[in-house]
């Protein structure tokens, strides 16, 4: 799980203070649109599975034992899992098609395969942690996505 703070709310926790009802909405919304900025970002950077094509040009020989490519189920599988008034977690359900292996690819140690090094080539920066490395790389925009409703809240209260 990856935790992101955000300092100096101390007018925020003034106004829920105040006006519960009015300010609970504004900060759902800001945490939701945080979560699609943290998955957006999340998907990019997660490996991918190669083709069957590119699969077969890393063989030796050129033949294939296997015939279950379906490149992008990972990333596909990212979700909001859960969006609270204070909090959203992000991750991959595991009754979905990258769920059984999200959690090795996430954390594991391994080398990227041709899929990811295609992608790679392309400049895109894929690899382990994709998530943490979303939070991250997104820091600025997650700060910019709170910071423009707690504005919203003030003006409108």
């Amino acid at each position: 799980m990856v935790t992101f703070t955000v300092k100096n709310l101390d007018e925020v926790r003034r106004l829920v203070r105040r006006y519960p009802n009015k300010v609970k909405p504004h900060l759902g919304k800001a945490m939701r649109q945080v979560g699609r900025v943290v998955k957006d970002g999340s998907v990019e950077l997660t490996p991918i599975s190669p083709t069957k094509q590119q699969y077969k040009k890393s063989l030796k020989r050129g033949k294939s034992k296997r015939t279950d490519f379906h490149p992008g189920n990972l990333r596909k599988s990212i979700r909001i899992l859960q969006n609270t008034t204070f909090s959203v977690d992000i991750g991959v359900p595991r009754n979905s098609l990258g769920g059984r292996y999200a959690n090795f690819i996430h954390n594991g140690t391994y080398n990227l395969g041709p899929g990811s090094m295609a992608a790679k080539g392309k400049g895109q920066d894929v690899g382990p942690k994709f998530l943490e490395r979303a939070v991250t790389k997104n820091e600025n925009a997650i700060h910019h996505v709170v910071v423009r409703e707690i504005n919203k809240l003030n003006r409108r209260l």
